[in-house]
């Protein structure tokens, strides 16, 4: 399990267009709730942080959990 952050905040949209480029940002916000809600693991994680799907951003905290749980983004946060 994760125990420390290595990321920071992160607009929901921002993040989505790390993992889905190819994708308009509506398209890519929506797909990466999918993969989010589509991880019981994740989502109960995510929970524990107070996570609100509809709050624009995320702590870093959070960005951590979900590439934990989802895999590191098409596009690197980190050059």
């Amino acid at each position: 399990m994760l125990t420390h952050s290595s990321t920071k905040a992160y607009q929901k949209r921002r993040l989505a267009r790390h993992y889905f480029p190819e994708l308009q940002p509506k398209s890519a916000v929506e797909k990466l709730k999918s993969w989010v809600f589509g991880c019981p693991e994740l989502m109960a994680e995510l929970e524990k942080t107070h996570f609100c799907w509809r709050k624009w951003d995320l702590t870093p905290r959070q960005v951590d959990l979900i590439i934990y749980y989802i895999g590191d983004p098409e596009i690197p946060l980190f050059p």
